[in-house]
Formats: C-alpha cells, structure tokens, sequence
C-alpha cells in the first residue's frame, strides 16, 4: 500500500480533507489515512451486509416455501 508511511511535512489541505476517527472508534484495527480511502471501506462493509441480509431473506423465504408445500 502507498498510504502505510507518513510524510513529515502535511499541507494544509491535507489537513483539511484528512479524515480524523472520533475518540471512540479506536476500536478499528487500520486507520484510514484519508476520507475516501475510509468511505471505500465502509461500501465495502455496506456491500457485506447486504448480502448477508439478502441470503437470510432468500433462506427463510425458501424455507415458507417448503412449510407450505408440505403442509399441504
């Protein structure tokens, strides 16, 4: 990765556009060095969760499905 070492010297727009985590989120295993890098990760995590929603949706659906054929 190209993000991993620090520069010394930080332009003022850097800082601007640097994305500073809140005091609680020291949780997170990687810090994101700059915003798009972290919105990038958080689609990815969005993506993850829809497809897991979207398997269990499809799962229990199946599932009324085959309750219903054998019910029957």
């Amino acid at each position: 990765m190209m993000a991993m070492h620090r520069r010394e010297g930080v332009s003022e727009a850097e800082k601007k556009y640097t994305f500073k985590p809140l005091a609680g989120e020291q949780t997170m295993l990687r810090t994101y060095p700059t915003r798009e890098e972290f919105m990038r990760a958080q689609r990815k995590i969005e993506l993850l969760h829809m497809g897991m929603v979207g398997s269990f949706v499809l799962l229990f659906s199946f599932a009324a499905l085959v309750l219903a054929i054998g019910h029957r």
